[in-house]
């Protein structure tokens, strides 16, 4: 699964509801990738991108004991 940003940052940020028993939890690769949970909902937010470059992040969401990978997309600014 793939999530896309444009360049500018974004404190609102996309949300992905997981369909598990337990609760998730989320780690991000790069620091400009931010996810926050709240039970089975995870939020990611990005900062601004000031490079020339695209930029990529992985998100790791556990739950249950599954993990699965999300690559976060981010285009320049």
């Amino acid at each position: 699964a793939e999530l896309y940003f444009s360049g500018a940052a974004d404190t609102t940020g996309k949300t992905i509801t997981v369909t598990s028993t337990g609760n998730v939890t989320a780690a991000s690769s790069e620091s400009w990738a931010t996810v926050k949970t709240s039970g089975k909902t995870v939020t990611v937010t990005v900062s601004a991108n000031s490079t020339s470059n695209a930029r990529t992040a992985v998100l790791t969401l556990t739950a249950d004991g599954i993990s699965s990978q999300i690559t976060v997309m981010q285009i320049p600014s």
